[in-house]
């Protein structure tokens, strides 16, 4: 309901809506953009962690919601790039039945947190401290490294590749830190290897 309540927003002059969780009257915004704004849903199959009982499919009412969008992000969260390749397949395939794939995005977010080392362990203990400072404490740090990009600059090259072999158009990358080092490392050491 949120959706379609913020598409009209963004492109009628006023807003009625009688809904179930948001009832509108004479609702407008402005500025409106002048060209409509992709929309694209988050979500993917549910990936069984610690205490996670959901199994590891595509829910097919998250799959008409992302279908009925211009994009979609694949989630990263306990996520392999086996489970990728399928969400993507599952996504792509729904959405030729509906309509040409043309226009959809398919992204995909990564958080990650580069270590300026070609020593693994030095780099995964480094690593494996930033992420227990904002992730779940219940996965095991071989979940972790399964789910995220970890390892050296180069493992990460490699990792990224793999991701984008599954029809990944869009890594969105969040840093584990505020500190616009992993940004630059990220443009300077990664980006370009890909």
């Amino acid at each position: 309901e949120a959706l379609k309540v913020i598409r009209r927003l963004l492109s009628e002059d006023e807003v009625h809506h009688e809904g179930r969780y948001y009832p509108l009257e004479g609702v407008s915004i402005y500025p409106r953009p002048e060209q409509q704004i992709p929309i694209w849903i988050g979500g993917g199959s549910q990936v069984h962690v610690v205490d996670n009982p959901d199994l590891p499919i595509m829910v097919p009412a998250v799959l008409e919601r992302i279908a009925r969008h211009e994009g979609w992000i694949c989630r990263s969260s306990g996520t392999s790039p086996e489970i990728v390749k399928r969400d993507v397949n599952a996504v792509v395939e729904r959405i030729k039945q509906k309509r040409s794939t043309k226009d959809f995005t398919v992204a995909h977010a990564q958080w990650l947190h580069i270590v300026e080392s070609t020593n693994r362990e030095i780099v995964i203990e480094e690593q494996l401290k930033a992420y227990r400072g904002v992730m779940d404490t219940k996965r095991s740090d071989e979940d972790l490294q399964s789910a995220y990009l970890f390892g050296t600059i180069e493992e990460m090259i490699e990792r990224i590749r793999s991701i984008k072999g599954t029809g990944i158009e869009h890594l969105i990358i969040n840093p584990l830190i505020e500190d616009p080092l992993q940004i630059k490392l990220f443009a300077n050491e990664i980006r370009p290897n890909l």
